[in-house]
């Protein structure tokens, strides 16, 4: 997703391009737009506010990704757009990262089962 009045990144079929947000209720409509878009994403989308001092703080110019875990902490911190850029990296992190806690849970219920 990119503003098509701003850095527009041009030859990109799958984008959603849209205007650069002035308030809060645009910006929360293009993530709407992009979410109906993606039809099985599942997972938490997080906004920076109007002064994106989140993209500021994280150098998330122009695009990261970041893997927040339940308690507010990094699992993964990506590399900047577009020369560091490489969702396959966080898909094969992630892809890890759920088979291993899976593994733990099956895991801990066998020993559980084993007790009783």
């Amino acid at each position: 997703m990119h503003p098509s009045d701003e850095w527009y990144v041009g030859g990109d079929e799958i984008s959603l391009c849209h205007k650069q947000p002035t308030n809060m209720r645009q910006r929360f409509q293009i993530i709407k737009n992009f979410k109906d878009y993606c039809n099985d994403l599942t997972v938490p989308i997080l906004v920076d506010l109007m002064d994106n001092n989140f993209q500021a703080g994280y150098d998330a110019v122009p695009e990261r990704i970041f893997v927040i875990e339940n308690n507010k902490t990094f699992s993964y911190v990506g590399g900047p757009g577009p020369f560091e850029f490489f969702p396959e990296q966080v898909k094969e992190y992630l892809d890890n990262r759920y088979n291993q806690q899976q593994q733990q849970q099956h895991t801990e219920d066998v020993t559980q089962q084993v007790k009783q």
